[in-house]
């Protein structure tokens, strides 16, 4: 299949444009020493918050800004998933040639705990679209369920009095005795 030459360009150079933005925000973060947040290991967070159980919700139309984190590509994209690895340059390409020739693309693969998302599968593609300014991506969902409430912009520090909290209701049996 061809690719429009114009599309190839604009493609190379909107992922050059992320990494530009991702350096200057490094370059910030050390001279205002307020770093940037990472994408947050699903692992991580479904331990510390003491996972019950989990169901499929199905496909959903879900919002970009709540996917925080990710199964396990946390070095490759920053919170706002734009990419920090010079390596993926060709697959993020792809994907932005794919979006701009309609092609259309399978949903995305997440799991939900609380308000946040985590993908499984399809970091490149909520890369792109969120740089092209989506709002929205299709998802299949597996909800996890946690008695402890979680938001997108929970943060590391935030996660570990989580953690103790969940730690707390479980030894006290308090999770079971109120919803």
């Amino acid at each position: 299949m061809t690719v429009d030459l114009s599309v190839r360009v604009k493609a190379d150079e909107a992922f050059s444009q992320a990494r530009r933005r991702v350096f200057l925000q490094r370059i910030w973060g050390f001279l205002t020493g307020h770093h940037e947040e990472g994408l947050l290991s699903f692992k991580e967070v479904r331990d510390k918050l003491r996972i019950r159980g989990q169901h499929y919700a199905g496909l959903q139309t879900i919002p970009i800004d709540k996917i925080v984190g990710t199964v396990g590509r946390y070095h490759e994209f920053n919170r706002a998933f734009l990419p920090t690895q010079e390596f993926i340059r060709e697959r993020w390409k792809g994907v932005y040639e794919a979006v701009h020739r309609q092609a259309g693309f399978p949903p995305i693969d997440v799991y939900k705990i609380g308000d946040a998302y985590f993908v499984r599968d399809g970091h490149h593609r909520v890369s792109v679209l969120r740089e092209l300014g989506a709002t929205t991506i299709e998802a299949t969902v597996t909800e996890l369920e946690t008695p402890i409430s979680f938001s997108p912009d929970t943060g590391e520090e935030e996660l570990d009095l989580k953690s103790e909290y969940a730690a707390f209701l479980q030894e006290t049996g308090l999770s079971g005795q109120r919803p």
